[in-house]
């Protein structure tokens, strides 16, 4: 089994508006769609499910941060997808074809060269973008959300060093080629998800699974 991206097109703000609302029909809404997914017979999964309800109550009628939470683990990531995905029509990009360990190598051939506003944007799907705690600390799974405007300049970011990568590689320049060849392949696809959400005028939801 390996670690895939998924990256969708939704709605952040209508996300955010359920922080401190209140609303004991998403609550009530969230819990039962958690509760049908998950066996009652496995221990640990229910030791998850019940974090993930009060991690769920928490944002709904006090809002985020959550206090004296630093790390976050799988009972808070179950929270966010199921607060993400609330009321929502996901734009899926359809980017689990691909393996987080493609996106692992490609931060680590064009990290040096990637400006400080790329860095930063790519480090969330890299290290996740916690919504409860300072961090996320999980074995596997892990998110990551972007408004539009980042959407938007992690796509010139990306498109950018893309283009010298394929100028580079036209123009024969082995000596100076430091990158795999599926990496020009990658970093397409990824210009082609962030197209489509900004086609969809959708902000990024990022779940690693």
């Amino acid at each position: 089994m390996s670690l895939r991206p998924e990256l969708y097109g939704f709605d952040q703000k209508k996300m955010f508006s359920l922080f401190g609302s209140k609303n004991q029909k998403a609550v009530a809404d969230m819990t039962a769609t958690l509760q049908e997914a998950l066996s009652d017979d496995d221990e640990e999964q229910r030791s998850f499910m019940d974090g993930a309800i009060k991690q769920i109550q928490s944002a709904v009628f006090e809002g985020v941060p959550t206090a004296n939470l630093v790390s976050e683990t799988v009972p808070q990531i179950w929270a966010a997808k199921l607060l993400a995905e609330y009321g929502q029509e996901m734009v899926d990009t359809e980017s689990n074809f691909y393996k987080m360990r493609g996106i692992f190598d490609f931060v680590d051939e064009f990290e040096k060269r990637f400006e400080p506003q790329t860095k930063n944007l790519m480090n969330y799907l890299i290290n996740g973008r916690p919504l409860f705690g300072q961090d996320i600390q999980t074995d596997w799974s892990y998110y990551a959300y972007m408004s539009l405007d980042d959407v938007k300049a992690l796509r010139s970011g990306i498109d950018k060093h893309l283009k010298w990568a394929i100028d580079l590689t036209d123009k024969g320049y082995l000596n100076e080629i430091d990158f795999s060849d599926w990496t020009i392949e990658l970093m397409e696809e990824m210009v082609g998800w962030f197209d489509l959400l900004i086609e969809n005028k959708r902000d990024l939801w990022f779940w690693a699974e």
